[in-house]
């Protein structure tokens, strides 16, 4: 990659030198979660979690190489921190496990607004960071076209990537750099990928999370003058954590050319909050427009919408 002089560690990227040290003691007060490494196979979760001498806000365990981990999560970076001291003399059935302090898992969106216009030079990245962002990517892989974070099904990411690039030489580049790179202690391993697998995870890049995940958590908004921007949107729904503007082929706003108006999705955290937005479009405007709002997912409307404008259209033709 252009700009990465020889023997610099990729973590001094774009602001990649300035997150904590892997480190115990880096992150004490920086994060809410413990990782215990190296439990006793026979460990489940009632018995274990009576036997904690702390009490987390949760408990996650899991089998690695025939032995249990366990992530504790607590409720702020002080508790974590005192339960990370008391828990370096905990001992569970005769066997002292390792205590660290983890970041969390970053989380993916899976929602792409543009497709690449090739998956000719595709570069497959693992071996990354859990807690990397896609902004840090982007600061990492400055002249990829599209990087896809792979992701479990509740949204938290993988460990790997394919970033794509639109010429064999800016892919050269990234991969001659990323082979000789070192992220937060772990070298980056990278190999070329297939079209076939880029269009594969672009394919669930443009589906999005299942309807039986995202149900309840979205809303769709009807009547937004078009050519409106996100960052309006944002201004007026300050907690989506997404917003979805559908196109066409040729790039230009989906809707309903008739009215000269588009729709967008938005998704929220949690449903409270999306119930809460849905109450809040109700009483909004747009440039003087009246917005209508859905939980996205309900065709009533889009039902009540399509005879309206066939009743129109009729109308028209004479």
């Amino acid at each position: 990659m252009q700009g990465i002089s020889k023997g610099r560690s990729i973590a001094n990227i774009g602001g990649l030198d300035s997150a904590p040290p892997k480190s115990n003691e880096g992150l004490r007060g920086l994060t809410k979660i413990i990782l215990l490494k190296g439990l006793s196979a026979k460990a489940r979760y009632v018995h274990f979690k009576k036997s904690l001498p702390v009490t987390p806000k949760s408990v996650t365990l899991s089998t690695r190489l025939g032995l249990k981990n366990a992530l504790l999560t607590f409720s702020t970076e002080e508790d974590c921190s005192r339960a990370f001291d008391v828990l370096e003399s905990f001992t569970y059935d005769g066997r002292k496990p390792l205590v660290m302090f983890v970041r969390p898992r970053a989380t993916v969106s899976r929602m792409i607004t543009t497709r690449p216009a090739s998956t000719k030079f595709c570069l497959d990245v693992t071996n990354i960071p859990f807690f990397i962002t896609l902004d840090r990517l982007k600061s990492v892989f400055p002249k990829a076209e599209a990087i896809l974070m792979r992701c479990r099904k509740d949204g938290k990411f993988k460990g790997s990537c394919i970033a794509v690039f639109k010429s064999q030489s800016d892919y050269d580049e990234a991969e001659a750099a990323c082979k000789e790179e070192i992220v937060e202690g772990r070298r980056l391993l990278c190999s070329q990928a297939t079209s076939e697998d880029c269009n594969k995870l672009l394919e669930e890049y443009r589906s999005g999370p299942s309807k039986e995940d995202r149900e309840g958590l979205q809303i769709k908004l009807f009547n937004l003058p078009y050519g409106v921007k996100k960052e309006e949107i944002k201004k007026a729904f300050p907690r989506a954590r997404n917003i979805f503007l559908p196109q066409d082929k040729k790039g230009n706003p989906t809707g309903w050319e008739l009215f000269t108006t588009i729709i967008a999705i938005l998704t929220f955290k949690t449903k409270v909050i999306c119930q809460a937005a849905l109450a809040r479009a109700q009483n909004t405007k747009f440039q003087g427009r009246r917005l209508r709002a859905e939980i996205n997912g309900e065709k009533i409307f889009l039902y009540v919408l399509h005879l309206s404008t066939v009743c129109v259209a009729n109308f028209l033709s004479g």
